[in-house]
């Protein structure tokens, strides 16, 4: 089990938002949670609402909020971010408007197929955002990057704290070495675009009535640089959809130029996979350690 979860009972989620609004809070129900916030739907006046909740503090809700105000368009719908504020002294809180849909993962696979076309349209829409603020990598709620430049944020990306897992058994360090090798092999062919990126863009975060695309969420982890490490992320996690020629196919339409592809693919999967490694265990989850490890394996290292 994850120690990086945010905890709080549905009990409590209720007590808060009648507390909050003082008023009569209906259908409260639990969403199954990502790694570190927990969320409930519920209703107030007749209107269907998120709450969603964390122990990391209001920052990235803040992004949540900027993305609304600065993306949001007919075919990025981003739900409206209504409140803002603290739990306690230990979580923070968002409310949001709650988008149509479910998300992909809860949609059958022959359902998912049928939207990928749609999924990568959305996706490159994204990439076509003009983009606020300056800098690269990741971005704070004013819209400004924390990096001068796209490899200055791949290099640092590399230098994940490893004190945090000197006591964790099960982490294999001989395979971390092996996976910085070849990212380092492979940074010098990755651009210094300066795109919008998701960083989270998928299963989990995006949202579809079956038919179009109804909602793009949680834009906590969203940076500024190489679109293709969006496609990198939906490729690691879903290589039977075939996003990647799909993908292949809307940019030739519509002109976009991928030179060093393939390059640029393998090195932010093999990014994704290293981050993905250290967070579980950083987290104690070593079941899921050891499903990254078969990915890995399967990406040839």
């Amino acid at each position: 089990m994850s120690t990086h979860k945010t905890e709080l009972t549905l009990s409590d989620a209720k007590d808060f938002l009648s507390g909050y609004f003082n008023d009569d809070v209906t259908s409260v129900s639990e969403i199954g949670g990502g790694e570190t916030s927990k969320a409930f739907f519920f209703k107030l006046k007749d209107a269907d609402y998120v709450l969603r909740v964390n122990s990391h503090g209001k920052e990235n809700y803040l992004k949540d909020k900027f993305a609304y105000q600065n993306f949001t368009s007919q075919n990025i719908p981003i739900p409206e971010v209504i409140e803002i504020g603290d739990v306690n002294e230990s979580l923070s809180f968002c409310i949001t408007k709650k988008c149509s849909g479910i998300t992909l993962d809860q949609l059958d696979e022959a359902t998912n197929k049928l939207l990928v076309p749609k999924v990568v349209a959305a996706l490159l829409e994204v990439h076509q955002l003009k983009v606020p603020g300056t800098g690269y990598g990741n971005w704070g709620s004013s819209g400004n990057g924390r990096f001068k430049s796209w490899n200055e944020f791949l290099n640092a990306s590399l230098g994940t704290d490893e004190d945090k897992l000197k006591n964790v058994l099960f982490y294999d360090k001989d395979l971390r070495d092996k996976l910085k090798f070849r990212i380092k092999e492979l940074i010098k062919y990755c651009p210094e675009e300066r795109v919008v990126i998701h960083d989270d863009f998928g299963f989990n975060n995006t949202l579809s009535d079956g038919r179009k695309i109804t909602g793009v969420i949680d834009w906590e982890e969203s940076i500024y640089g190489d679109p293709v490490r969006d496609l990198a992320r939906l490729e690691l996690w879903g290589s039977e959809y075939g996003f990647t020629a799909e993908y292949k196919k809307q940019s030739k339409r519509l002109g976009i130029k991928l030179q060093n592809f393939e390059r640029r693919l393998e090195c932010y999967k093999l990014m994704i996979a290293l981050g993905s490694l250290w967070f579980y265990a950083y987290s104690n989850q070593e079941e899921s350690y050891r499903n990254m490890v078969v990915v890995v394996e399967g990406l040839g290292i």
